[in-house]
Order: C-alpha cells, then structure tokens, then sequence
C-alpha cells in the first residue's frame, strides 16, 4: 500500500479503510516473474508497466475516496442538523413488561374497590338511619337549636344521596375491573406467546446473520483457492520441466507430480460448481441444456453418493431439448439443496435401519423438473410451511430450516416456481418436489 505512511489527507488509503486485493494468476500472467525469495517481482519493462498502471489505480482510488468522503461528512452533518428530533423507541421487552405490569397493577386494584365499595354503603346506611331518627322521632330541644339540627340534617340528607351515587359508580368500577381481570388472564398468556416470539426471532435472525458471514466466507475462499491452485499448478509444472530437461527418472517424484495434478484438477472441479453461485456471477445469464446439465451433477456427485450408498437417477423425456436461460449458480444452489436434503434423510433412514439403499430421482418433462427419493418424504406437520423460512424437523444444530426458503427466492428471481405435488409415497407422506421452469424458459426467447 504505496499511501500506508505518505497520505497527506486523513481520508488517504490505509489498511484500516480499504477493502480489497489485486488476484494475479500464473496462468494470466506469465511474463511476471517472482524473485526465488517469493517477496516480489523481478524488475523487467513488464513489471514497471504493472507497477505504473497500479500507481494509476492508487492515485484514482485516492482522489475518488477523499471527494466521496469530504462531500459524505458534509452531507451527513447537514442531515443530522436539520433531522426532527424523533424519540426512539423502547424495545419490545419493555414493552410486554410495562403492559404485564399495568395489568397486575389494575388486578390487584380490584380489591381497593370492593372495599371501597363496602364502606360507601356502610356509611350510606348509618347515615339514612340518623336522618330517619331526626325527622320522625324529632327533636326536643330549643328552637334555635332545633333550626340548626334541621340544616345540617338536610345538608346531610344531600350528602348522603351523593354519596348513593358514588356507591353506584364504584360498583360499576368492580364490575369493570373484574371483567378486565379475566381479560387480563388472557392477556397475560399472550404477552408470555409474544415474548417467546421474540427470543425466537432474535435466534432467527442470529442464524440468518451466520448465513450470511457463510456465503462472505465461501466468496473469499473461493479467490484464495483459485489463487493457490494456480500458483500450484505453475509450480508443479517448473517441477515436472526441470526432471524432463536435466532427465532425471526418479519413479517416486514423477508420481508425486502426478499426483499434485490430479488434486489440482479435483479442487479446480469443485471450485467450478462453487464459483456460478458466488455474488458477482450471480446476475450472469447462460444457456443451459439440461440434459448435459444434469450429466454434469451426476458426474459432480457420483464419488460421494456412492460412498454413502446412494444412487441418483436421471429421467429424461426422450427428443426433447430442454434448454433454460437463466444463472447458473442460482440454478446449481436450487439442484444441490434438494440433493443434499434427500441424501440427508435417505442416510438417515438406511442408519436407522428403515432402508437398504437410498435413490434420488431427477426427472425433466419440459417446463417442469421433478426431484423425488426412496425415501419417508416430508413430515406432515410441515407440510404447509415447508417453504418458509426457519422450518426445519432436523435435530439441533443440522439445519437452520433456510434452504427451501432460499430455494423458493431463487426461482422467483428467475420467473421460477417450485412446490410439493400432491402425490402420496407407501407411507402416505408428501415426497416429490416439481420446479417449473416456464420463466427461464420464455426467458431464452
């Protein structure tokens, strides 16, 4: 990195804000030459021109980042001081918890009221009986004094009719607060639904986040390996150069030789059915003839199924070119889901004693491509949902229940369907999954 020590900007490449490398290939660019300490290049005209037309890139790089930077501080300051200032909103815990404690809160009030309640009446009933003994067994007294118990027996009288009417208005509260104390019992077990809902979701969401990290993992694997296949390869054939040229026939060495070519051709052959599916192919559109297509998986697949006692089939309606136009990596993630999931529980059925050998069926009748196995087929509880994403009956930690969701996306993006036909298999469950690939077939013309 040409600016780790002389940017004169504090927006000047370094280490800490750059992502990304240059991935050169022996293959692509022979006149390169090492030094034999693998520390650099040789200096020759062809290295200087390299070197000159990185110089270029740093120095455009550098100009883009700190007009891009400079313009974006400014424009975030700018929103931040003329953005409303909006409170944020609690989390959904506090939430369920302020709610649980307000219903508790109006449920233990119940029982203030009643007696409440129970005093008002008390006190209503006393107060009748005094006003009852004043105005009908009268008053002996003097008449000045008998004015006066008259006022404030009548001022007593009115008071005592409010408070009939208080009495009548806290009953009336009971009765509404006991009500929502049985609303509340409901209530309270949906609040306990909904908080399980969202530590559920939180895990959801933690698996999708790892989902992600994955297929970020797979994308920079996928340059190193090329990188170190090819330096390999270029490697192994200055190797098997230098025992042709200086003839030496060491029996051991020619087999090493030969030996690092094969490896390299294996990794080569499973990098070439990883690399379609890596984000920057994805958008890519080909030609696809599904008869050589699928003679492609089962040669990809054809070591590992054996080994596991698996046999793949393929179903072919005989003269008929069925050929798609769409991506390939979308396509060879779509195929080698329903694969792996098939072999998954045909090696769980044959460990469990329940089948001798697994088969997977792939039968193509244009637009439609129908994947099947041997096997139990799909748990009726799952049924419904089976496309939706976090449904999964594997065991802890086997499956994340985001393939057939992802799958299911795939093919929308490419004017595809898929879905489970109804037919039942000898143990009455749902097993044979048809792609309709009518959108990437309209799409080739």
């Amino acid at each position: 990195m040409w600016e780790q020590t002389s940017a004169s900007s504090f927006y000047g490449l370094r280490p800490g804000n750059t992502i990304g490398y240059i991935a050169l290939s022996a293959k692509e660019n022979g006149v390169l030459e090492e030094k034999t300490d693998r520390e650099g290049f040789k200096a020759t005209s062809y290295y200087d021109n390299f070197y000159l037309l990185l110089r270029e890139f740093v120095k455009f790089s550098l100009d883009a980042q700190t007009f891009v930077r400079r313009n974006y501080h400014q424009f975030r300051h700018d929103q931040i001081a003329n953005a409303p200032k909006i409170q944020s909103s609690p989390p959904a815990e506090e939430i369920t918890t302020e709610i649980d404690h307000t219903i508790s809160n109006a449920a233990s009030n119940e029982a203030s009221l009643r007696k409440t309640a129970g005093t008002l009446e008390e006190a209503t009933y006393e107060a009748e009986q005094i006003i009852h003994l004043v105005e009908h067994e009268g008053w002996g007294g003097r008449t000045a004094e008998r004015t006066s118990v008259e006022a404030v027996t009548q001022s007593f009288a009115q008071r005592v009719e409010q408070a009939k009417k208080e009495v009548t208005q806290v009953e009336k509260y009971v009765h509404d607060v006991s009500e929502l104390h049985e609303e509340a019992g409901v209530l309270h077990d949906q609040i306990v639904v909904f908080r399980s809902q969202i530590t559920l979701l939180k895990e959801q969401l933690s698996q999708t986040y790892e989902t992600v990290s994955l297929g970020l993992t797979a994308e920079a694997l996928s340059h190193e390996l090329t990188t170190i296949t090819d330096q390999l390869a270029y490697r192994n054939r200055q190797t098997m150069d230098y025992l042709k040229n200086t003839n030496i026939k060491d029996l051991w060495l020619t087999s090493f030789t030969e030996y690092i070519n094969t490896t390299v051709a294996a990794i080569r052959k499973q990098l070439s059915h990883l690399s379609p599916s890596l984000r920057y192919v994805r958008e890519s559109k080909e030609k696809i003839i599904l008869t050589d297509y699928f003679k492609e998986v089962e040669d990809f697949y054809k070591s590992r199924f054996e080994s596991n006692n698996l046999e793949l089939r393929l179903k072919q309606a005989e003269g008929q070119k069925f050929t798609l136009f769409m991506n390939k990596g979308k396509l060879n993630q779509v195929i080698d889901n329903l694969l792996l999931n098939s072999e998954y529980w045909l090696c769980e059925d044959m460990r469990l004693k329940r089948l001798a050998r697994g088969i997977i069926t792939i039968e193509s009748t244009m637009p439609f491509v129908r994947v099947s196995d041997n096997g139990r087929g799909v748990e009726p509880s799952v049924e419904k949902s089976l496309f939706e994403p976090f449904v999964t009956t594997k065991g802890q930690g086997r499956g994340r229940g985001l393939g057939l969701f992802i799958v299911q996306q795939l093919l929308e993006s490419e004017n595809c369907s898929i879905s489970l036909l109804p037919e039942r298999n000898k143990f009455h469950h749902l097993y044979m999954f048809e792609i309709n690939f009518t959108g990437g077939i309209s799409g080739g013309k």
